[in-house]
């Protein structure tokens, strides 16, 4: 009987023993996808990212170039018009407007960060909604300016899909952004009912394929040391954050 007793016993502690090895290789599974999964939506984000900027520059380019060679166009036009050659100057201004480029809008210094503002304030005027932007970023920054400029643009991102579930005139935006040593930006968002957070103070969904872009921004705030707050009242969202 205890020889029996110590067989069960035995077999109880090593089925316990295999189901916690069990779970915990599970766990750590579930974790690796979780991870390939971010990897993988970040280097999308990064690739979007980097041909947003490569869009910009290339804009920027041009209007460099036609603003160095305007003086000279506007010689040759003044030209023209002085001999009296009134269409055919008509005909070379109209041929300069066409290869004037659509400028990009500059909010702030750093082309990166830049590029990102612009690509979502387009989409958000897309979806009618007043965007307010005042920023003072500058060109050169102590953080990945790449991590940054993705973590704003999941920020902004996420205030339009908020802005999107309350009537056309009351959807808004407001970005604010300073920098002294440290960069402080806000974004502020109208939404139709108080968010709500967790025991953490941080927003949640239980939707799926939601909370990816949550997550990317705290891996960003804790590997650069930086702060973030999530401000949730009646109709409006706020989220700060402190960048070191």
């Amino acid at each position: 009987m205890v020889i029996l007793v110590a067989i069960n016993i035995l077999v109880f502690v090593l089925l316990d023993k295999y189901s916690r090895l069990m779970i915990l290789e599970n766990t750590e599974r579930e974790n690796k996808l979780k991870l390939q999964a971010d990897a993988e939506i970040m280097q999308i984000a990064t690739k979007a990212m980097k041909e947003r900027i490569a869009v910009s520059e290339n804009i920027m380019q041009q209007d460099r170039a036609m603003r160095h060679d305007r003086r000279h166009f506007e010689a040759l036009l003044q030209t023209l018009l002085q001999e009296g050659n009134t269409q055919e100057a008509i005909e070379c201004l109209n041929e300069r407007l066409n290869q004037e480029p659509h400028g990009v809008k500059k909010y702030c210094e750093n082309t990166t960060l830049n590029a990102a503002i612009t690509h979502y304030v387009a989409v958000a005027e897309e979806k009618s909604i007043k965007v307010n932007i005042s920023a003072t970023i500058p060109a050169d920054l102590n953080v990945d300016e790449m991590q940054l400029a993705i973590v704003s643009s999941n920020l902004i991102e996420n205030a339009i899909h908020a802005c999107e579930k309350v009537p056309e005139n009351e959807r808004r935006i407001d970005i604010n952004a300073r920098y002294k040593s440290q960069l402080l930006i806000e974004i502020s968002n109208s939404c139709a009912d108080k968010i709500v957070l967790d025991a953490e103070g941080h927003p949640f969904s239980n939707e799926e394929n939601h909370g990816i872009g949550t997550r990317s921004v705290l891996n960003f705030i804790n590997q650069t040391d930086s702060e973030i707050r999530y401000i949730a009242e009646e109709k409006t969202f706020k989220v700060r954050r402190l960048v070191s």
